[in-house]
């Protein structure tokens, strides 16, 4: 017994020696803050030796308050991403990289959610109402009303819908906004944001598979108990019933996907969801004049 006791603590001091030695890369540790600044002065704990940061619920940097009208193109510098044209809606996302960059915290690994649609994509007026959506807000219902929706464009447009429920479409107003906040993060050579830290990962929406399949278990009071992105059985049973229809689908939600892999990289493929024979789609939709993969 005490030969067998003997081999297990040799065994365990072996193991502590081993990871003593080996340093754990601060990429380990993360850290979500919701607001860069209180009170004028950094809400990041710099001194915090963390290596990663996810980006969401942060202030005025999710897409309504970066996108406010529908954009013609994937440029930053379009107006409906500033009236002046030089892409101040995205200030607030500059100010969170710029303390995160090289000069203060040096984070190698941020990651950015695009989720959240801006009230002008949704299909109908109606489903600004949707309390039920995790990101109604109450207070300013048109400003981020159906964020839980796709970005169809409203049913009054000419290319509508944008993006079908079985993922098909040009997915314009999807593809302009993950090409513009790329562009603006990591375009280096346009400068628009200097001494940013890089943005390394694209989260494409925030718990797109929370949601309730029957609407009276939501309860007004209960965050967790709302959605965020209807599936398919949520549709059935909650969207459609509560009169939100159009409702998103998850077919919608991998186009998007596949979509940003084509912009931020230039690599992939969405064959599936295309007409027959367009099937080279991620050279056209990355834009030409970003400098290739961001």
């Amino acid at each position: 017994m005490s030969f067998v006791l003997l081999a297990a603590l040799f065994s365990c001091e072996f193991v502590l020696a081993q990871t003593q030695q080996q340093a754990i890369p601060n990429t380990f540790f993360g850290i979500h803050v919701d607001n860069p600044t209180v009170n004028g002065q950094s809400s990041y704990p710099v001194q915090v030796g963390y290596g990663g940061f996810r980006n969401w619920d942060v202030y005025q940097v999710s897409w309504p308050d970066i996108e406010t009208c529908e954009a013609h193109s994937g440029n930053p510098d379009d107006t409906c991403f500033g009236s002046s044209g030089q892409a101040e809606n995205f200030g607030a996302l500059k100010n969170e990289l710029q303390w995160l960059g090289p000069q203060n915290a040096n984070i190698t690994n941020v990651m950015i959610t695009l989720s959240r649609t801006p009230w002008w994509a949704v299909a109908t007026q109606n489903q600004w109402g949707d309390s039920n959506c995790n990101y109604f807000d109450p207070v300013h219902p048109q400003q981020y009303g159906g964020a839980c929706y796709a970005p169809t464009g409203p049913t009054r447009d000419q290319n509508y819908p944008h993006i079908h429920t079985d993922g098909t479409g040009d997915d314009t107003i999807w593809i302009n906004w993950v090409a513009a906040v790329a562009a603006y993060v990591n375009n280096s050579g346009q400068n628009y944001c200097p001494n940013c830290a890089h943005v390394k990962y694209w989260e494409i929406w925030n718990e797109f598979n929370r949601n309730s399949t029957d609407p009276s278990l939501i309860d007004p009071n209960d965050p967790s108990s709302k959605v965020s992105w209807y599936t398919s059985t949520d549709a059935t049973y909650g969207c459609q019933v509560l009169g939100f229809a159009p409702c998103p689908t998850v077919d919608q939600l991998i186009r998007m996907t596949e979509d940003a892999l084509c912009v931020i990289t230039g690599t992939g493929s969405v064959d599936n969801y295309m007409s027959a024979g367009d099937t080279h789609t991620c050279g056209p939709r990355a834009k030409s004049w970003l400098p290739g993969p961001v």
